[in-house]
């Protein structure tokens, strides 16, 4: 689903009366409409430079013959967008947070869900898992699975406050 999709999900599952029974099993993880388009982002800043970077090549093997400090500035640059394009591509597709039946997991530390002591859904969309007074793990309404939280929530009576706390 889309971000846009799963920010509604989210909306009409606080919006609902009733508590529903969640799936046993779900993860929470970037909408893949986000993730692509920071993905493609990111291939089309890496793709330029490496354009910029070979023309300059070609011209200093072909013309000049010196190196200029604008070709060692972009392949230094290059090698940083490169470096950031491997280092951002499993972040974006990674699992954020596993529940299984009363359990989540976040950064491999299990929670149970008496562990939990609200959920806070604030401004822009963000919801954050409070636990023994101390944030457990910001999220996005936007988030795949972010409405089956909801109902986990609901279902194991966590309560969902709806302002913003800074913690």
């Amino acid at each position: 689903m889309s971000s846009g999709d799963n920010i509604a999900a989210a909306n009409e599952v606080l919006n609902a009366s009733f508590a529903q029974r969640p799936r046993s099993m779900f993860v929470l993880r970037y909408a893949r409409d986000e993730a692509v388009g920071m993905l493609c982002s990111n291939i089309a800043a890496f793709s330029v430079l490496i354009i910029k970077f070979g023309w300059d090549i070609i011209d200093l093997f072909c013309g000049r013959q010196e190196l200029s400090p604008i070709v060692i500035v972009l392949a230094i640059l290059v090698i940083l967008s490169g470096s950031l394009f491997i280092v951002t591509v499993p972040f974006l597709f990674r699992t954020v947070a596993e529940v299984n039946e009363d359990i989540i997991t976040v950064k491999g530390k299990e929670y149970h869900v008496s562990d939990i002591q609200e959920i806070c859904i604030g401004k822009n969309n963000s919801v954050r898992l409070i636990g023994q007074d101390r944030l457990i793990v910001k999220l996005s309404k936007g988030y795949d699975n972010c409405d089956e939280l909801i109902c986990w929530a609901r279902y194991y009576h966590v309560t969902i406050s709806h302002h913003n706390k800074t913690r």
